[in-house]
């Protein structure tokens, strides 16, 4: 159901965003499209869940909602210093460089998260394993980690070692010529 809300919302942002810009290609016109398409998703996700909601509501309790925030804020709290920190540097550099520098690092930014994205999907694929190996014994947890780290360093050391040798054809490849700077 939340694939389907999902792929629902991202076809009205594609439509929306489309007809923003055939009809008055303004940011406030993307600003209302992108609005309109998060009142399709909600609407497409009420109307999926409207039977499970009265189910959800009949066994809510109250007293659960400060210890699941509790529990929940040191995510959160990383969550927002991640964002923070994603952005800041770019906010800083444009206080000493120029708006073209800012722009070629901005584009090598973007590669770097869509290639962040992997890791962070793999560490959700394996939550559960970890989860179970928690109540096992000391070696089992570590076992488990060293076992996923691996995993990762044997993605994650020919990616880097690629990118350095296919660094500048492929942001020409992705970006353009115009781009070959930010290598």
């Amino acid at each position: 159901l939340e694939a389907a809300v999902v792929v629902v919302g991202n076809i009205a942002v594609a439509a929306f965003g489309f007809a923003a810009l055939l009809i008055h290609p303004t940011p406030f016109s993307f600003m209302l499209a992108y609005a309109g398409s998060s009142v399709v998703g909600w609407t497409v996700s009420v109307l999926l869940l409207h039977k499970k909601i009265p189910a959800f509501l009949k066994y809510f309790e109250k007293k659960l909602v400060i210890p699941i925030l509790k529990s929940a804020l040191p995510l959160a709290i990383g969550g927002a210093t991640g964002l923070f920190l994603f952005g800041v540097d770019t906010v800083m550099l444009g206080w000493w460089r120029s708006v073209s520098e800012i722009g070629l690092y901005a584009a090598t930014q973007k590669l770097v998260g869509i290639l962040g994205l992997f890791p962070s999907l793999f560490a959700v694929s394996i939550f559960p394993l970890i989860s179970r190996s928690a109540s096992g014994s000391s070696d089992q947890k570590r076992k488990t980690l060293e076992n996923a780290m691996s995993t990762l360093f044997l993605v994650a050391i020919p990616l880097t070692i690629g990118g350095w040798i296919v660094g500048e054809n492929l942001i020409s490849f992705v970006f353009g010529k115009e781009f070959e700077a930010a290598t």
